[in-house]
């Protein structure tokens, strides 16, 4: 129906469990998403899935194994974002000089088979931006053992907001690895950036 759907998505763990874990929640999502307006339903049915189905079953019921999520959708005129947030760092919403952070939603997905989502709505006005990253960007760490932060995030967002969303997310990955220098990480890094026309 020319809605676009938008995720990002951080499993808890490493190695071959997680990665089953998280090819499991990216069918999920394509499956339940299809022709669904619904962000907060879209999660609760990957949530159900994820606790019952996940190939590492065992794992994720001790509530050692868990992913964190925001998945999004843009209606066909991109004026509104209905989102929902199951535990994971808040998107940020920059509208002119002010950040928002965006919160509705609930606990990560695949602790409580049961969990109710909430689903709030932004209308987004023209040059609106909405960036979501995971804990990699702000927990990367730089020799001294210093992260780079939310603060220095949301510096970078204001410092390249000018920018199309592709090369502000090129930007803000710039921004970490002149951080981080040579440092070695031990976290992935994700950003999506979404820009109101």
């Amino acid at each position: 129906g020319g809605f676009l759907g938008v995720c990002i998505a951080d499993v808890v763990g490493k190695g071959l469990p997680a990665a089953l874990l998280m090819a499991s929640i990216r069918s999920a999502f394509r499956a339940y998403a299809a022709g669904a307006a619904d962000a907060a339903a879209t999660i609760a049915q990957a949530n159900r899935h994820m606790y019952h189905d996940a190939p590492v079953l065992a794992l994720s019921r001790e509530g050692t194994e868990f992913a964190t999520v925001i998945y999004g959708v843009l209606s066909p005129d991109g004026r509104s974002f209905a989102y929902c947030n199951a535990g994971h760092l808040p998107p940020l919403l920059l509208r002119g000089e002010h950040f928002t952070e965006l919160t509705a939603g609930g606990l990560a997905i695949g602790i409580l088979p049961d969990e109710t989502y909430d689903q709030d709505v932004v209308m987004l006005r023209s040059g609106d931006l909405i960036v979501m990253v995971t804990d990699g960007v702000t927990e990367a760490m730089d020799f001294q053992g210093e992260t780079f932060g939310r603060e220095r995030l949301l510096s970078s967002i204001r410092r390249h907001r000018r920018l199309d969303a592709q090369q502000l997310a090129g930007q803000i990955l710039w921004d970490v690895r002149r951080f981080v220098g040579l440092a070695e990480q031990s976290d992935d890094i994700t950003i999506v950036v979404v820009r109101a026309s």
